[in-house]
């Protein structure tokens, strides 16, 4: 049956969401064991995933074809569903978005919405997911590689981080996550099975934000609570400049005149204490020079005493030598 998109592409609808529920219904009346023995217990491809689907009912809406179909090699492409998203605000309260033809991730902010596919997982089928690569170029964060238990019944609930300073938006006839499906390695009783219960985003979210000692948490980017308290000092700051505008120049100039006085205290104080040493300093240095004079003086008058001691010795050594 050919359909025709909200994207004005053209593609088949191959099992629809009432006839996957049916189908799924009469797999496990059937015992619920593997249709498909000779497929091996490794990823599935893009025709595999398609046979098992028809099979046992453990995706739906499926389709095929398309400009830009949903199925590629190995992965089936899943779009935003359900016609609310969900976000706690700044008080803590989850608050409901409507999803209309887009929906719009705030910027800085978490949003939690729902996929359009709904699963039904058989025992030996194991399911993965990632985010749209185009998405994450642009900014928007989702936990890589969740896994899906086999036996999984009910949708997903992705939440949706939008790490950019820019309002994101998302079409919901475009891509969001990649899905991939993995045979297990045999059916197993072992381990914990999947709760089956009636499935609601708003209680799950509810759930997760209850955490293990029941006290709500709320889920939301911590950026936004970092920004406020950076404008809230901000305002406080600036509130701070002005209080000390209306005093400030009068205050400027109080000190600008206590500076004033200071320097001209300290300069008077240099001064006289340079007009009391100077004098005093300078007299030294004269009466040190006159000193100088006089020593230079006595010392030439013992000189010439010596020369003359010295002639007087000559000439009483010649008047004694008879021989002369």
């Amino acid at each position: 049956m050919a359909t025709i998109n909200r994207n004005g592409e053209e593609e088949r609808l191959i099992l629809s969401r009432e006839d996957a529920r049916q189908q799924a219904e009469n797999f496990k009346c059937g015992g619920g064991n593997d249709p498909y023995s000779e497929i091996p217990h490794a990823l599935l491809s893009a025709e595999h995933i398609i046979r098992y689907a028809k099979e046992t009912g453990m995706i739906a809406p499926l389709f095929r074809g398309g400009d830009r179909s949903r199925m590629k090699k190995a992965s089936y492409e899943g779009r935003i569903g359900g016609e609310l998203a969900y976000k706690f605000d700044e008080h803590g309260i989850l608050n409901e978005i409507p999803v209309e033809k887009v929906l719009t991730v705030a910027a800085n902010s978490i949003v939690f919405v729902e996929c359009d596919i709904e699963f039904d997982l058989p025992n030996f089928i194991a399911m993965r997911f990632n985010l749209h690569i185009r998405h994450v170029h642009r900014g928007l964060l989702l936990g890589t590689g969740p896994l899906v238990d086999p036996g999984y019944r009910g949708k997903l609930c992705i939440p949706l981080h939008n790490l950019t300073d820019k309002d994101y938006p998302i079409p919901v006839d475009k891509g969001l996550i990649w899905m991939e499906f993995t045979k297990t390695s045999g059916k197993s009783d072992e381990g914990r099975s999947p709760r089956n219960v009636k499935w609601s985003s708003r209680d799950f979210i509810s759930q997760a934000a209850s955490q293990y000692s029941g006290t709500p948490v709320p889920i939301r980017s911590s950026i936004p609570v970092s920004v406020k308290r950076s404008e809230k000092s901000a305002r406080a700051a600036e509130n701070q400049v002005k209080r000390f505008g209306r005093f400030g120049y009068a205050a400027i100039i109080a000190v600008a005149l206590a500076l004033a006085a200071l320097g001209w205290y300290l300069h008077d104080s240099i001064q006289s204490a340079y007009d009391f040493i100077w004098p005093q300093a300078s007299e030294s240095h004269t009466r040190s020079a006159l000193n100088g004079r006089d020593i230079e003086v006595i010392k030439l008058r013992i000189k010439e005493m010596e020369e003359e001691i010295q002639q007087l010795r000559n000439q009483s050594s010649n008047d004694q030598d008879p021989g002369r």
